[in-house]
């Protein structure tokens, strides 16, 4: 996160020609964790161990009556009430029962959760395709809130089977896709950070803009591949100073 805070900052410099990108030292320091994920991934990270303690002293029954319980109580509270605590799902608090899912799908036998992979698929699909007509249903009846956002029971669901469908793939050690994913997490902090975020936003609407429905989705699929690779390559840079100093 230092690392591509700097980055992001010489390239805002370099962009815009002038200083101006240049931050206070308040400033810089809360830029290093700018948006709710990294500030979310943080905490975590620090109170896992206290999770992991919990989840060893459960038995799998346990452990999914507790997750169901905490899902009534996200969905109830801060997917229908909004409680400012879970902040539509971008906060700790939410990564937190994501982590007790994935330790619960790691030991659960429950047959609903060991189908093959393109049974899987298939579900995740069918919930997606629900989502949409729930879409479609609140908009004719004069409903603009968008029903899709973290909290929903239903994209929980399709973020599950989805990770189950992959899970299943076993595509097992690939060295180009190591290769890619390792960055994955600096193209997030590159396209959210506050110098860069609202401009590359900007260009997306100018694509919307400009070219005709089928053009501009194919010009911003481009360009999503062109600031993935952008990003994978400067990261290269992180990723040498970190086995070369770090690591040594």
């Amino acid at each position: 996160m230092l690392f591509w805070c700097i980055a992001c900052i010489a390239i805002a410099v370099i962009i815009t020609g002038d200083l101006s990108p240049l931050p206070s030292v308040k400033t810089f320091l809360s830029t290093i964790v700018y948006g709710w994920f990294p500030e979310s991934y943080l905490i975590l990270f620090f109170v896992s161990p206290i999770l992991n303690a919990f989840i060893n002293s459960c038995n799998e029954k346990e452990l999914g009556r507790y997750i169901i319980y905490f899902y009534i109580l996200s969905s109830i509270g801060g997917y229908l009430l909004g409680w400012y605590e879970y902040k539509a799902g971008m906060s700790a608090l939410s990564l937190c029962g994501l982590y007790l899912i994935g330790a619960y799908l790691k030991r659960s036998s429950l047959k609903i959760f060991s189908l093959q992979a393109k049974y899987d698929m298939m579900i995740y699909l069918g919930l997606g395709f629900m989502m949409v007509v729930l879409n479609l249903v609140l908009l004719r009846i004069g409903i603009s809130s968008s029903p899709y956002g973290y909290l929903n029971p239903i994209v929980i669901l399709m973020a599950i089977y989805l990770f189950l469908f992959f899970k299943k793939l076993e595509i097992k050690h690939n060295k180009i896709i190591n290769f890619f994913s390792a960055s994955a997490f600096s193209v997030y902090l590159f396209h959210c950070n506050i110098y860069l975020g609202d401009k590359i936003s900007g260009m997306w609407r100018d694509i919307n803009l400009h070219f005709g429905v089928f053009s501009s989705l194919i010009v911003a699929i481009v360009s999503f591949v062109l600031i993935y690779l952008f990003c994978t390559l400067i990261d290269q840079i992180r990723i040498w100073v970190y086995n070369r100093w770090v690591m040594k």
